[in-house]
């Protein structure tokens, strides 16, 4: 068992970005900050939105705005998890918020110590009801690959064998 929490939190993170880079390049598809059709929709611009859509048509258009609500989810979470506060830039947001995400996925919903007044701090958020369409689509990819969902199938079993463990 590793002593430090934190070192299995840090590996599945990392993992995340292996994962991410070797199976799927998520990055790439999620990373659409720049994209004249998310520029015009943060704008509303109405017509620019309808132009798109004559020229490129409404499945392409929704695509777009669809990726851009899943890294919208993922780098939310990975900014309330403080991980955005390290100093990166926001071109990097996506990648990091990935592997965020994948850390969270695998750890699961974390509650910190019961408080005197009753309430407890939510330290890893529910990834499904918090990132629902990111989830979705992570899980579609689970599905379609199998040696990824292996993966993070065994990383998901062992983290919550790590955590069944008693305190030394």
């Amino acid at each position: 068992r590793i002593n430090n929490m934190n070192d299995l939190s840090v590996f599945a993170h990392e993992l995340g970005h292996k994962l991410e880079k070797e199976t799927f390049d998520l990055t790439g598809k999620l990373n659409v900050l720049k994209d004249p059709i998310v520029k015009a929709f943060e704008k509303n611009d109405q017509a620019a939105l309808e132009q798109f859509r004559i020229d490129h048509g409404n499945e392409a258009v929704d695509g777009i705005l669809q990726r851009k609500k899943m890294a919208d989810e993922i780098i939310a979470l990975a900014k309330e998890s403080g991980h955005l506060d390290k100093g990166y830039k926001k071109a990097e947001y996506v990648e990091e918020a990935l592997a965020e995400y994948i850390r969270m996925y695998v750890w699961g919903e974390t509650k910190g110590e019961i408080k005197s007044d009753g309430s407890q701090d939510i330290l890893i958020p529910n990834v499904r009801a918090r990132a629902p369409e990111f989830t979705k689509y992570f899980e579609g990819l689970m599905e379609s690959s199998k040696r990824f969902r292996t993966v993070i199938n065994n990383l998901k079993s062992d983290v919550d064998t790590w955590k069944k463990l008693p305190l030394a």
